[in-house]
């Protein structure tokens, strides 16, 4: 059921969008397990009396107070918002002043959002009406076109900031303050994180204990992630606007005659910040990429630097003077395990079979609370032991860990 808020933003985009006579219908489409801070709405307004009608997307935060109370919804909400009426638009109007070789332009339209407490919602186009679509299965990693497209947007996306830092570095600083990391913003958040990382390696040792290799690794891990967390939540440079959170929910695909994709589009920008480019980078990695990739990673990080490095010569800027080769190593053995144990739980989710899937806001209602929604010992898949393995060599043989 929308509020009378919600209500008036449809009716005041349809205004704007031409209709002048309409009523709107409104259907849920959130799936189980495939979102977690707010309910999926499509919206479809029509003109009375006409064969006119347009589909838009409607994100509507959670209103659990169990949900609300642990998480900061009103400041994740206020950060989209702002990434879409600010950032992107900015970061367009820039990329075509200096001419980008490769612009980024890979995300929806947003019409408008409302950030009031409670009413947290984003009215957004509906991607499906262009051709856009979701992957058929979640759980497989993303073939090697599907993956190249993807790591092309966040080269496109990445070049803007470096560019603009060499460019015209106070518009850039001007973002800086919007956009810090949550655990950077909050203590308490911060401490919560570090609890949970803790459990979750906990859970995992006892699932890996066979395997006394991944064990050992695992041990040296959970002593230092206090460490490890602390670390990433100090700025060091060179810093970009990442997406955040970049897996196969928050992608969109378009294939036009082939089976073949041509486009992808980021979705969800709820915790993008002003971080390190690798952070995107890692979250890719381990989430999305097959087992080839996760076993020649260098490969992977190689092929990302050289389209960045293209991407800055274009507008004459050198990626030496910014991010030099060493630096972009350093920056990857410091968020490299980092990554690795926050998305120790989103692969369990990611991994989980669907018929099992829960909702957050009933998990946390019953109990269970927001991280131990991500991570419950007995729904681990043999998937996910494997997939986990498999990462965890990985960091072994690069020594990340």
């Amino acid at each position: 059921m929308l509020s009378s808020v919600q209500k008036s933003l449809i009716n005041e985009v349809a205004l704007k969008e031409g209709f002048k006579n309409h009523e709107f219908s409104v259907e849920e489409i959130t799936k189980i397990g495939g979102n977690y801070l707010g309910t999926i709405h499509r919206v479809t307004v029509k003109e009375k009396d006409v064969h006119n009608h347009k589909k838009f997307i409607l994100k509507v935060a959670l209103k659990n107070a169990e949900v609300r109370a642990q998480l900061p919804f009103q400041d994740i909400y206020q950060r989209e918002l702002f990434m879409y009426q600010t950032v992107l638009p900015l970061f367009e109007t820039f990329q075509e002043k200096i001419g980008l070789g490769m612009p980024f332009k890979a995300h929806p339209k947003c019409f408008q959002g409302s950030v009031e407490e409670g009413q947290e919602c984003l009215l957004m186009e509906d991607l499906a009406e262009t051709g856009y679509k979701t992957l058929d299965d979640r759980t497989k990693p993303l073939d090697q076109n599907h993956l190249n497209l993807v790591l092309h947007e966040v080269v496109k996306l990445h070049s803007v900031s470096l560019a603009m830092q060499l460019l015209e570095p106070q518009v850039f600083r001007s973002l800086q303050e919007n956009l810090q990391n949550y655990w950077e913003k909050n203590e308490h958040f911060r401490s919560s994180l570090e609890a949970n990382l803790e459990k979750r390696v906990d859970i995992t040792l006892r699932l890996l204990k066979t395997d006394a290799k991944a064990v050992e690794a695992l041990e040296r891990c959970k002593k230092e992630i206090k460490t490890i967390v602390q670390e990433a939540a100090v700025q060091e440079q060179p810093l970009v606007v990442i997406h955040g959170d970049i897996w196969c929910n928050n992608l969109m695909f378009k294939y036009e005659d082939s089976a073949l994709p041509t486009k992808t589009c980021l979705l969800d920008w709820q915790i993008s910040q002003v971080q390190s480019p690798v952070v995107d980078l890692f979250y890719l990695l381990y989430l999305s990429a097959s087992k080839d990739v996760l076993n020649n990673p260098q490969q992977f990080l190689d092929t990302y630097y050289l389209m960045l490095k293209d991407n800055l010569q274009s507008v004459n800027c050198d990626i030496r003077s910014i991010l030099p080769r060493d630096l972009f190593q350093k920056h990857c053995k410091k968020f490299a395990k980092l990554s690795f144990l926050i998305l120790l739980g989103n692969l369990l989710k990611l991994l989980k079979d669907e018929n099992k899937s829960t909702n957050f806001d009933n998990d946390v209602e019953g109990g269970k609370g927001i991280w131990k929604h991500f991570f419950l010992d007995e729904d681990v898949s043999d998937a996910y032991l494997h997939r986990v393995k498999d990462i965890v060599y990985m960091m072994l043989d690069n020594k990340y860990i």
